[in-house]
């Protein structure tokens, strides 16, 4: 990798890995959970990562991201919640079974 999959010029599963690594980022920092940055703490793919996030198009998409992260952090832990509470009633019974345990 030099820096993307086949070298220097960017090719479509360059982009497929990079959403790859995207959500695993972004599901890194929802739930606080590290491992699912895939590309942290190896070189190789780091740069990869890096490379592909320099490109100017990436760049305002991962600010789009960096400022909706909130929302998106306040909407799954605060507000699906409470959208969801009505419809897990009807399934409560069908839960409890599966899980054994009241929910």
């Amino acid at each position: 990798m030099s820096p993307f999959l086949f070298g220097e010029e960017l090719c479509l599963p360059d982009f497929h890995l990079f959403h790859i690594f995207e959500l695993g980022k972004t599901f890194s920092e929802i739930f606080d959970l590290p491992t699912m940055d895939l590309a942290s703490g190896h070189e190789t793919l780091q740069r990869f990562y890096d490379a592909m996030a320099e490109r100017p198009s990436t760049k305002e998409i991962l600010e789009a991201k960096a400022q909706e992260l909130p929302l998106t952090r306040r909407e799954i832990f605060e507000e699906f919640g409470k959208a969801y509470e009505g419809m897990l009633r009807e399934g409560k019974q069908a839960l409890e079974a599966m899980f054994g345990h009241e929910v």
